[in-house]
Parts: C-alpha cells; structure tokens; sequence
C-alpha cells in the first residue's frame, strides 16, 4: 500500500516515463494513480515477464519502480535482464516488503539504485524519484 499526506508539488517529476512493476493490484493501482496525478506517464505491469515485454515495446524509461518478490521471474532477475536489454543506466527502485538490512544491502550489488520499503510513504517515493533523476541527468 502507500501512506503519506501527499506529495511535495516543487519536484520536478511531471513528464517522467515510468516503468511500474508491482504484482500486488491494489498497491499497483494506488502507486500508479498517485504518479499518474503528479503527471507522469506510467506502464504497470504485474509480472518480471510482462515488465521485459513492456520495456522491449516501449523502449527506455525514466526509472523504473520493481517490486521483488513476482510470481514467475523475480525482480532481481528482471532488473538484472532490463540492464542486459538497455542502452542507458535506467535507473531502478527496489519496492518490497524484504525490510531486513541484509536484504537491503543485497538489492544494491544486484543492480538496483534505491529502495522504498513497503507501505511506500508517497513524499519518499517522489524523493527517491527526484534524486535518482538529478543523479542520472549528470
């Protein structure tokens, strides 16, 4: 699910191309109306092999938003062939419930930029958003 009081309106994340994995409908649906509010442009998808499909059709994204734990492939494993299929260093969110600090610390050597630990508070998910796009912009 997602928790906070809104999100602050001086981010610039308006236009952003988002790839948005998450298996869970109630949770994709919420994230996705939040992002889609505050003006981006977003791609769901519910599973590793329906994230790889979108990303073949719709080419690059701004970032993408991956859950871990998917029915089928895993989003390491997706993370790990989106990175193998691009171009540019797209930048990627972990999402997931996995709170622990040593699986915190795994998802970073696996490919992943930041991680949002579930409930997604929204004012941290566009300032996670924010960082990582002023990050890839230099």
């Amino acid at each position: 699910m997602v928790s906070g009081s809104g999100a602050n309106d001086q981010l610039p994340v308006k236009g952003l191309k988002i790839l948005l994995v998450e298996d869970d409908e109630v949770c994709r649906c919420v994230m996705e109306k939040v992002l889609i509010i505050h003006g981006m442009e977003v791609f769901p998808a519910c599973s590793g092999e329906e994230a790889l499909e979108i990303f073949g059709i719709n080419g690059e994204f701004d970032i993408i938003l991956m859950d871990i734990q998917l029915p089928g492939i895993d989003g390491i494993e997706t993370t790990s062939k989106i990175r193998e299929l691009s171009f540019n260093r797209i930048p990627v969110i972990a999402v997931t419930a996995l709170a622990d600090e040593w699986k915190k610390e795994k998802f970073f050597p696996e490919g992943f930029d930041g991680y949002l630990s579930k409930p997604v508070d929204i004012e941290l998910l566009f300032e996670v958003i924010r960082t990582q796009i002023d990050h890839s912009e230099k």
